[in-house]
This record gives C-alpha cells, sequence and structure tokens, in this order.
C-alpha cells in the first residue's frame, strides 16, 4: 500500500470509529472522490481537536500550534513544498490533488472557519457575550453544514451557503448548547451570554438548579432558535436539487426535535436530552415528516 493509500484508509477508518453516520453518508450517498475529501477533511479537524485537547499544552502553545496549521494550510494551497508534513498535513495535499476546485472552497469555508472556531474557544472569556456566541456558533455549525453541502454540489450558489451558517447552521450549534447545558455546568463551561444572565436575573452561585429564571432563560432561547430555523427555510429551498434539500430537512430536524423535548420538559436544561420517551420519539417521526415535506419538496 502506497503511502496515499495509508493515508486515506486512516481517513476513513477514523471517520468510521469517531462518526458512523457521517462516514456511511461519505462511502454511499455522495461520489467517490467527493467522500474521500470528506474523511480527508476530518481526518486533519480530529488530529486538530485531539491535540488541542492534550492537557500538557499551555493556551499559548495551544494558539502557536494553530497559527501554525494556519499557515501550513495557507501555504500548501499557495504550491509550497514542504519536505516534512505530518500524514494529517499530508491529507490536505490529498484533497487538492484530488479536486483542486473543490478543495479550495473546502478551505475557504471549512478549514478556515473551523480553526477560527478552535481559536475562538481558546480565548472564550470566563463569561461569554453574545457577540463571542454569535461568532462561535457561525464558525462551528456553518463549518459543518459547508462540508455537507460541498460534498453533495460543490457548485452551490454561495449566498445560499452563508444564509443557511448564518441561520440554520449556527441555531443547530445553539441547540448543542441547551441539550449539553447540564454536562457544561460539570465542567465549569457556562453558555449563558452575560447580557441574558443580567437581562433572566440569574444567579451564578445557583446556577446548577433548576430555577425559574433559568427556565424564563431557556424558554427565550428555545424561541430564538426556532426563529433562526425559519429565516433558513428561504435558503434551504433555494438549495439547487432535492438531495441537499432533503440532507437539510433531515439536519434541521434533528435538531427541532432536540427543542420540541425542552419545551416538552418545561425547559429543564437538566433533563437528559440523550433520552426520548415514547411519546417523544411519536413527536420526533412527526418533526421529521413535516419538515421534509416542507424543505424538500
Amino acid at each position: 500500500m502506497q503511502a496515499e493509500d495509508k493515508i486515506l484508509y486512516k481517513a476513513m477508518k477514523i471517520s468510521k470509529k469517531e462518526n458512523k453516520l457521517a462516514y456511511s453518508l461519505a462511502k454511499n450517498v455522495v461520489t467517490k472522490r467527493m467522500g474521500k475529501i470528506a474523511f480527508l477533511i476530518y481526518y486533519f479537524l480530529r488530529w486538530v481537536d485531539d491535540t488541542l485537547d492534550q492537557g500538557r499544552l499551555s493556551k499559548r502553545d495551544k494558539l502557536q500550534f494553530l497559527r501554525k496549521e494556519k499557515k501550513v494550510i495557507e501555504d500548501i494551497f499557495r504550491g509550497k513544498q514542504f519536505p516534512n508534513l505530518n500524514e494529517y498535513e499530508t491529507g490536505i495535499i490529498l484533497m487538492k490533488k484530488l479536486d483542486r476546485r473543490v478543495a479550495v472552497k473546502m478551505k475557504k469555508y471549512v478549514l478556515d472557519n473551523y480553526l477560527l472556531a478552535f481559536e475562538t474557544e481558546l480565548k472564550r472569556p470566563k463569561i461569554v457575550t453574545k457577540e463571542w456566541l454569535s461568532k462561535y456558533t457561525y464558525y462551528v455549525g456553518g463549518s459543518f453544514a459547508n462540508i455537507g453541502i460541498l460534498v453533495l454540489n460543490p457548485d452551490v450558489n454561495v449566498k445560499i451557503m452563508n444564509g443557511i451558517s448564518k441561520t440554520a447552521a449556527s441555531a443547530s450549534d445553539l441547540t448543542h448548547f441547551l441539550r449539553d447545558f447540564r454536562k457544561d455546568i460539570k465542567n465549569n463551561r457556562i453558555n449563558i451570554s452575560k447580557e441574558d444572565i443580567k437581562r433572566f436575573k440569574i444567579r451564578i452561585e445557583e446556577i446548577d438548579r433548576n430555577s425559574m429564571e433559568l427556565r424564563n432563560f431557556a424558554r427565550n432561547q428555545v424561541d430564538k432558535i426556532y426563529k433562526l430555523f425559519s429565516s433558513g427555510e428561504k435558503y434551504i429551498k433555494s438549495l439547487p436539487d432535492i438531495k441537499l434539500r432533503l440532507a437539510a430537512a433531515l439536519f434541521v430536524s434533528k435538531y427541532k426535535f432536540v427543542l420540541a423535548k425542552i419545551r416538552n420538559r418545561q425547559y429543564n436544561l437538566f433533563s437528559n436530552y440523550d433520552n426520548s420517551t415514547l411519546e417523544e420519539k411519536f413527536m420526533q417521526l412527526r418533526i421529521i415528516l413535516n419538515d421534509i415535506f416542507r424543505l424538500a419538496f
């Protein structure tokens, strides 16, 4: 097996291990070439994420590492030759060889934004602001959505992609924050902006309790996220083919189901949203079918 084949094999293997659904889509739904590009992108980003998670690295070291990788990627796309890249960085060169036009878009709308997301997270203030949340959810949610869009149809209009990033994709990441609230609190991470802490009179020392103030915040946030999803519908309906619209509808319905469960459980952010009751599973089916018929057809 040649060196390039080994890298691609490892990229496919790690994708299958870490994200079976994404692996299945990349393997069976998109073209073989686009599937390889998706695996290589994931392989690189997974490595960056794992490196930043290492406890032995200081914040300064992590920022230096990100700056180095940004420069490596810029130089790769300028055509600069490197004598000793690692296998993850070499994977980006392989992606460029597979399809330069698509690779350039992946760099601009996925790699660059994900690296900005990592940097934003490292510069996270103790109490986040609305501006921080807006940037972070755009970078993370938008990059994730852009991978799916580009591997399915690399010719999608950039305005549509950006529209989805700023609305439905950002809404999906804000939903993550609500769903994972109880886990984040245990890790001393408060994903409520200081503006909302003040507005809803949330007491930091009581943030680990299901208080009325916290439920009021959750109710307002759920309504706000639903509005973001609604704002994104015009962009999803503008996607040029049914495969893309169907994928987007399924993507949106996944997070709307989480929001529906939060409402169903009286905005209790300490509930376990990884589990669903039988009633909620029927609710999930209704949400999926509704979004498919409204957005995909």
